[in-house]
């Protein structure tokens, strides 16, 4: 037997047994070593680099205690806490009292405010101390792997030999050896495994079949008569299960073996069949966060097999889908996303619209938050209207951005000063499936979903975002021309087979186990995930870092824009002039201004008028410039007057 090129991986919780568990116990998985809690790629500090960061953690604890950051934080949110209250009772409260009660909820407002302001200069000294202490603990981790390491890996290599030579002499006892005399002597050949690899969950084991000589020849390795499906069969899978007292699983499908890529079976040391935690906490996935991708808006998906962490990005993922049974977790994984993106990026970077259709209070932790631009609204009607305003912003940003000839929001941030950044925009609808029978009538559905359609197609480049929410399943609540463009599903269970069918084609979305937070997750692949749990305190807790940013306001959306998508000063003739002096030298071409800017969304129709209304004139002016249009073949050109 060999087990060379073991790969050791680090753990994401303390669950799994530690290395050499077997030889304690053969039941009873006892909590992990501090170690394995740890991420085994962690960095030291160099010694200089330590005394360094120590010392600017001093200072910057000093300026903060002098400057009563801390007690302002919990001043902040103990007013806007009062002023939420003083709201709900407002509410319920009589005509001739409510008023009262909402004056006193702005005073309150405006007193966290005031203090807001007075602590902002902190907030970068607050930031820059919360990333060091996040250091000194990478660096506390790496020393105590440095330490342990070795005995581990000493105790893991006694396992891994252990689990082998249980599953080989089991299936020697199953009558997968061959018995081979030469003279007096009789030797057992039996099966041997070619590697292993070793993560905190499981050890894989790859089945020595054959080798190719330097000679290319084959040399065969399997027992005479033994074949590799009948070693990893179900019955011969349970047989080594009970053997090494682990569940013992095979990659390779009952139905369709594949071993072109060798035969595996797999001993699962956390007693788990298929490698995903029943339960996670978001702040034991957050300590992944990478901090160097933070301009990315990364966010956590859940935890995959094998303890990995999963982030997606809002510059690679736009458009977000989720659905499920009540229960499945749909509405935690949305919150959850939320509860990263409001702790790590300022109302300056993200703005977020929130609808919930099925009116609960799912959300309303986030009410307080200098992210949210409005209310969170609950109503069909005021979807519609919103929906139509975030298609104009959309337009309107796409002509901004193609004034600059460039191509996205990412770019043109690029391209400006920090204050002249565009934010993203992040529009939530959960229970979007309830648009339909929630319309008053079947023509303000159809321009809802029309809405939203045009945001999935063309927002992307904008810098608009869309996160919709449905218990219903994917084909079945959401029209075409909105699901086409969403490249990335988050599934809970669904109750009928006909549900999981339309959401994945299969069955596999009703046979998923009923535990909270585990979906099926497609981004181009298909894996499940568990998502992590956004608790009580996760929540305050971003919530008390996002009060204490600066609020910003309201995002600013176009007056209006109709039923056809035409934006509020999209594409306007000033457009046309400063795209034909600075691009064409001075050339009017309709159809060369629109390849320019059609990507925006804007049509080749639209473009004609505008250009149409440019050179219907004599003279013309722009930025205190005055031109003349001069008519040539088959187009125009501005000549300085």
């Amino acid at each position: 037997m060999a087990a060379n090129g073991i790969e050791h991986r680090g753990a994401l919780e303390i669950d799994a047994p530690p290395p050499g568990d077997i030889f304690r116990s053969t039941v009873e998985h006892p909590a992990n070593v501090e170690l394995i809690e740890g991420d085994p790629r962690a960095r030291k500090l160099a010694r200089n680099e330590l005394k360094t960061l120590q010392k600017q953690a001093k200072a910057i604890q000093k300026q903060l205690e002098a400057g009563r950051y801390w007690q302002a934080l919990d001043v902040i949110s103990r007013h806007l806490e009062q002023a939420r209250q003083l709201l709900i009772r407002a509410e319920d409260a009589p005509v001739q009292t409510s008023p009262i009660l909402k004056k006193r909820a702005a005073m309150h407002h405006k007193r966290a405010q005031t203090i807001r302001h007075k602590i902002r200069r902190y907030r970068a000294l607050a930031i820059r101390l919360d990333r060091i202490e996040k250091r000194f603990n990478e660096h506390e981790i790496a020393l105590a792997n440095e330490k342990l390491y070795q005995k581990l890996r000493d105790e893991m290599r006694r396992e891994v030999h252990f689990f082998a030579s249980q599953c080989v002499e089991r299936w020697s006892a199953l009558g997968f050896r061959q018995k081979v005399t030469r003279g007096n002597r009789t030797k057992t050949h039996k099966v041997q495994f070619e590697k292993c690899v070793v993560t905190e969950d499981e050890i894989q084991f790859k089945i020595r079949v054959a080798d190719l000589s330097l000679l290319r020849s084959v040399k065969h390795h399997l027992p005479h008569g033994v074949r590799v499906s009948e070693l990893v069969s179900e019955e011969t899978l349970a047989e080594l299960a009970a053997a090494c007292q682990r569940p013992v699983t095979s990659p390779h499908h009952e139905e369709d073996k594949d071993f072109s890529n060798g035969a595996y079976i797999v001993v699962h040391r956390m007693g788990m069949n298929d490698g995903l935690f029943n339960y996670i906490r978001l702040g034991d996935v957050l300590v992944k966060y990478n901090q160097g991708e933070r301009h990315r808006f990364p966010f956590p998906i859940g935890v995959k097999r094998g303890r990995v962490a999963l982030f997606e990005y809002l510059d690679r993922q736009p458009h977000l889908m989720f659905n499920g049974l009540t229960g499945s977790g749909k509405t935690n994984a949305i919150r959850s996303i939320l509860t990263t993106l409001i702790q790590y990026h300022s109302p300056q970077e993200l703005r977020l619209f929130i609808t919930d259709l099925k009116r609960g209070a799912d959300f309303n932790h986030f009410h307080n938050i200098p992210h949210l631009s409005g209310e969170i609204l609950t109503e069909v009607e005021d979807l519609e209207r919103l929906s139509w305003q975030l298609v104009g912003l959309m337009r309107s940003r796409m002509a901004t951005i193609a004034k600059r000839f460039q191509v996205d929001i990412q770019s043109y941030n690029a391209s400006v000063s920090e204050e002249n950044q565009l934010e993203r925009v992040l529009l939530i609808v959960d229970e979007c499936s309830a648009i339909d029978s929630l319309a008053t009538e079947k023509k303000q559905a159809k321009s809802i979903w029309r809405a939203l359609g045009l945001l999935a197609t063309q927002a992307r480049a904008a810098g608009i975002h869309l996160f919709l929410g449905t218990q219903q399943s994917f084909s079945d609540s959401i029209p075409k021309n909105v699901r086409d463009n969403i490249t990335f599903v988050l599934s809970g269970r669904q109750r009928t087979l006909a549900g999981s069918m339309s959401t994945f084609g299969d069955g596999r979305a009703k046979k998923l186990p009923a535990i909270p937070g585990r979906m099926y997750c497609y981004n181009g692949d298909l894996f499940q995930v568990q998502t992590p749990h956004a608790t009580f305190e996760d929540i305050q807790s971003a919530v008390k870092v996002a009060q204490t940013w600066d609020n910003p306001g309201e995002v600013l959306m176009p007056e209006s824009v109709d039923d056809e998508g035409t934006p509020f000063h999209a594409f306007n003739p000033d457009t046309v002039i400063q795209i034909a002096l600075e691009q064409f030298e001075g050339d009017i071409k309709a159809k060369s201004i629109w390849d320019l800017v059609g990507e925006t969304g804007i049509s080749y129709e639209q473009v004609k008028k505008v250009v149409q209304e440019v050179t219907s004139q004599k003279m013309i002016e722009h930025e205190n410039q005055t031109y003349s249009i001069k008519r040539f073949k088959n187009w125009y050109r501005l000549v300085s007057a």
